[in-house]
């Protein structure tokens, strides 16, 4: 199981990495309200690529997706739109390796509402990452 998702989720890091760092450049010059337009209509655009690409599966998905689920999927985008927002903002005026040290607190908060909303329970060996993930934070602030 692990290394079924090991290459993945460190090439998921590796691109959020490239990502932060091509933000961080790009604030430089334009604004963080730009940068998100424009960041959006690019998404828009792959994201009708992707339909395209798996038309037939989300085709049949669609028409069986209850409403809770939907609502769902509504108040996390809109929770990840505010984000960032916010975390352009925050680029803009500060030290990208701060920035990027204080954002990486996201597991923290994972496992919190992990265990508060979805009934799931933390090991000694989640807790202590989640304990290192703070240490972490206080070393690079």
């Amino acid at each position: 199981m692990v290394n079924v998702i090991v290459i993945p989720a460190l090439t998921v890091a590796c691109l959020t990495a490239l990502q932060v760092v091509i933000q961080k450049h790009a604030v430089k010059t334009l604004s963080h309200h730009m940068i998100l337009v424009v960041s959006s209509v690019i998404y828009f655009v792959m994201t009708l690529l992707y339909i395209g690409w798996h038309r037939e599966h989300l085709s049949s998905e669609w028409r069986s997706m209850a409403v809770p689920v939907i609502l769902a999927i509504i108040f996390a985008t809109m929770f990840g739109f505010l984000a960032n927002i916010l975390y352009f903002g925050v680029i803009r005026h500060g030290e990208i390796s701060l920035v990027t040290a204080l954002t990486s607190t996201v597991p923290i908060f994972v496992a919190i509402l992990a265990v508060l909303i979805l009934k799931e329970s933390l090991g000694p060996k989640q807790i202590a990452g989640i304990g290192a993930i703070v240490g972490g934070t206080i070393l690079l602030s």
